[in-house]
């Protein structure tokens, strides 16, 4: 396969951020996709990406490492106006930060439809949302990507929400996750997300006592590995991400020493 390989931080979250990136570089990844270091979800608002982001760039760049895609929490569904305002002084951060780290896209998330309106009056809104995220991208490098997520997990459903928008302007990060629990085939996802198609996040998972918690790629019941044999068949050269989220199990294995190597061990074995 063509593709480099990048890992969220939310697979390593106890780790600081040079230990991220000496780990990374060690383990044959060429990026790191930042959502939070440590105890800061929001890793934005840490000098290490403010007051200090020449440094920290430097010191990505001195391991050989790329920011292929800055992943924030902002969501398209958000009906209040006041939260909708904290979202994109949000995004405006990113796309700041972004810019410092040459990284080409910022994940947003579909979010979840508000119990109150209806699933039509909700896409509208994302709509509405969605072309405005796109117009403050157009004086940054950096481009918005929606990740099949939330209620929108189906890749015509996140592509609804964003159709109006050029496929230069609003991409999509196929989590394979949640279109895997949407019951669709991999190869069904690539030929709907076409070229909007610019990053890929991966992950297993198992059933224990009732939950659904993260297990290392092909030990679980997602379809990674047919996943990722859709994506070399369809030439897919993007970025391939995993995102073991360790930071929301943290009681759970497996342990980023081992699900890193395991990771680009696995990847290159497909």
């Amino acid at each position: 396969m063509k593709n480099r390989l990048t890992i969220s931080t939310l697979v390593c979250p106890s780790w600081p951020l040079e230990t991220i990136l000496e780990r990374a570089a060690a383990v044959g990844v060429q990026g790191v996709d930042f959502r939070g270091i440590q105890q800061n979800v929001d890793h934005t608002t840490l000098p290490a990406f403010s007051t200090q982001v020449d440094k920290t760039v430097a010191l990505l760049r001195g391991r050989g490492l790329e920011a292929p895609c800055m992943c924030s929490s902002v969501a398209l569904m958000t009906p209040d106006p006041l939260k909708w305002a904290g979202m994109l002084e949000e995004y405006l951060r990113y796309l700041k930060v972004a810019d410092a780290f040459g990284s080409p896209f910022i994940r947003i998330f579909p979010g979840r439809t508000p119990a109150d309106m209806s699933r039509d009056a909700a896409t509208v809104m994302a709509r509405q949302h969605a072309r405005q995220l796109a117009s403050l991208a157009k004086s940054h490098r950096a481009k918005p990507l929606l990740e099949t997520h939330d209620d929108w997990g189906a890749s015509a459903e996140v592509i609804q929400l964003i159709d109006d928008c050029d496929p230069d302007a609003f991409g999509v990060v196929w989590d394979v996750r949640h279109t895997w629990a949407a019951k669709e085939l991999p190869q069904q996802v690539i030929a709907t997300l076409g070229p909007r198609l610019k990053h890929v996040h991966v992950k297993d998972s198992v059933m224990r006592d009732g939950r659904e918690v993260p297990a290392l790629l092909g030990e679980g019941i997602v379809s990674v590995r047919e996943s990722l044999i859709a994506l070399r068949d369809a030439n897919y050269d993007g970025w391939i991400c995993l995102e073991t989220e360790k930071r929301w199990y943290p009681e759970v294995a497996p342990v980023p020493e081992e699900s890193l190597p395991q990771f680009v061990a696995f990847v290159r074995g497909v």
